[in-house]
């Protein structure tokens, strides 16, 4: 149980220290183009942006297109070489204790036989300095920009090695699923049912909430026995009640106070977002069960083709299509996923190591890949291990790697 508290300790420690650097927040917000924020290019920003699932859109577009990500570092003084993972390391240097990296991977060049490190950064700042990572450093920043743009945002920590964030929009009293890995929003059945994760526990953490079990907005197999049994282990052989308790023990004491030494009141005397949690709960509880992936899909695209011929769609400028752009993604060597919807594999991360984590989702099989010659193993690169917020990840992964009647809970 030791081990799971400092999980969500770690997590709600990584959404509070979003809001604790008001110059961190500024360089956020200096970062993201005018034309996120306003894509009418007419406007000149002199208005406060809406914040509404389109700029949330908008935001997630743009950061995958400003992150890099790495699968292994390339070598400084060999662009374009071949690096090997020889270990671990612990942080040593000033910039990677500053930047709170927990640990450091440590690559041998192949060709000049230097030492590369890779700093798993957890300080937003650092990781807004170097623009590069896994899910960790991209959940961590994107995080950290949401909040910084005016969104309630919260950390989603995914107990199968994955993490993403949440935004609440007001307008619609929802929160909204997004993954700058991805570039992509509300689309909760991407991990499930686009690559095939097999999910287990998914805990959201945000500042002023606390925590929160939300698995079942990402799964429509919680009471399966299959889904059970992966629960039942990702838990420690933990009941349903007890960790309900133990979430519930940490929001009220730990939470409750680093909130109070910052002078903040906790979720327990704010009934607006105690309110906000209850209902959330009985939706996740007692509907999101309800209906398969397929509806929910189904009734999205029914939901967008209204909007489209209502003339609801919006106009996005030259300039941020630009920025977006699958050719301006592929240049700077990102995969682009070949579904729109959510519903094809996962597109971060070399396209063995996806497999080897069995994200593919069915765009991609084994079999293909090993008709071309790729290896489909564990990877060996130090990637299958991924930091978010001050906890190391990679032991706890799997070695596999919204209703009919619109709901604002979905």
């Amino acid at each position: 149980m030791e081990n799971l508290t400092a999980r969500l300790k770690s997590a709600y420690k990584t959404a509070f220290e979003w809001d604790e650097d008001q110059e961190l927040q500024g360089l956020c917000l200096s970062v993201v183009p005018h034309e996120v924020f306003y894509p009418d290019v007419s406007c000149d920003g002199d208005d406060e942006p809406i914040l509404d699932a389109a700029l949330l859109a908008r935001l997630s577009k743009w950061f995958k297109g400003y992150m890099t990500w790495v699968n292994a570092p390339p070598c400084p003084s060999c662009p374009g070489s071949t690096v090997s993972s020889v270990g671990m390391a612990g942080p040593s240097t000033q910039e990677e204790i500053e930047g709170k990296a927990s640990r450091v991977e440590i690559y041998t060049c192949g060709s000049c036989n230097d030492t590369v490190r890779f700093p798993r950064f957890n300080q937003p700042s650092a990781i807004l300095t170097s623009r590069r990572g896994r899910c960790g450093e991209y959940a961590n920043l994107f995080g950290c920009i949401c909040r910084a743009v005016g969104f309630d945002t919260r950390y989603i920590l995914d107990f199968t090695d994955h993490v993403w964030i949440e935004a609440w929009i007001v307008s619609e009293s929802r929160w909204v699923m997004a993954d700058g890995c991805e570039g992509q929003i509300d689309e909760p059945w991407m991990y499930e049912k686009g690559w095939g994760k097999k999910l287990s526990v998914m805990v959201a953490a945000s500042r002023g909430c606390g925590l929160a079990d939300v698995t079942r907005r990402y799964t429509r197999k919680f009471d399966s026995e299959e889904f059970q049994k992966r629960r039942h282990a990702a838990l420690q052989g933990l009941s349903e009640e007890v960790f309900e308790f133990l979430i519930s023990d940490v929001n009220s004491s730990y939470v409750t106070d680093r909130l109070r030494e910052v002078g903040e009141s906790s979720m327990h005397d704010n009934g607006a977002l105690q309110e906000r949690l209850i209902f959330e709960q009985m939706y996740l509880k007692n509907v999101s069960q309800k209906t398969t992936w397929d509806d929910v899909i189904k009734e999205r695209s029914m939901r967008e083709e209204r909007q489209i011929t209502g003339g609801d769609k919006e106009e996005v400028s030259e300039e941020m299509e630009a920025s977006i752009s699958e050719e301006n993604l592929e240049e700077k060597g990102k995969s682009v996923s070949e579904s729109k919807d959510g519903t094809g594999g996962r597109t971060s991360g070399a396209l063995e190591w996806r497999a080897a984590r069995g994200e593919l989702g069915e765009s991609i099989s084994e079999e293909k890949l090993e008709e071309k010659g790729k290896p489909v193993s564990r990877p060996t690169d130090g990637t299958d291990g991924r930091t978010s917020g001050s906890s190391t990840r990679g032991e706890l992964g799997e070695k596999s790697a919204d209703v009919k009647k619109v709901n604002p809970w979905a």
